[in-house]
């Protein structure tokens, strides 16, 4: 099991998505598979560490990335105002055959991952693989950044 560091609060996003679209917490659990405990506790502690971050950000048809981003609200609005979640993205990507996605990067990423040892997961197992992997380069984007920030200043 790994835990994912995030730079800015996951369990303030948690809620503000949750209460965004009117979902309680058992609603929010039912489509994550995360146990209503514990969306409660990462919401009432206002974590920045949890395993769960990718699980919850597919319930809200996001990525872990657009969760954590509190700049934009990744919702669509309908005609009277309300919003809802917007197709997601990642799905047709995720299962996409593997010497798709190799080709698509120019060789296979993983040193310590054959293609075979990718193909036995299943489909959720290579997104929140993914989606792990994604939230690690946009932290260390992240930090790049402000220190390119500070030595700017």
């Amino acid at each position: 099991m790994y835990t994912v560091r995030l730079m800015s609060s996951l369990g303030s996003q948690i809620r503000r998505y949750r209460t965004t679209l009117g979902w309680t917490l058992e609603q929010l659990s039912e489509l994550s598979d995360v146990d209503v405990g514990t969306i409660s506790a990462l919401e009432k502690r206002n974590s920045t560490r949890s395993q769960f971050g990718p699980a919850l950000a597919r319930a809200f048809g996001l990525t872990l990335e657009q969760l954590l981003d509190t700049e934009q609200l990744h919702l669509d609005t309908k005609a009277d105002g309300t919003y809802v979640v917007r197709a997601k993205s990642a799905g047709p990507r995720a299962a996409a055959p593997v010497s798709a996605l190799a080709s698509a990067r120019g060789a296979w990423p993983f040193e310590s991952v054959s293609e075979q040892d990718w193909r036995r997961l299943g489909e959720r197992d290579r997104l929140l693989a993914e989606t792990y992997v994604r939230a690690l380069v946009d932290a260390a984007r992240a930090h790049s950044k402000r220190q390119a920030n500070a030595s700017r200043a």
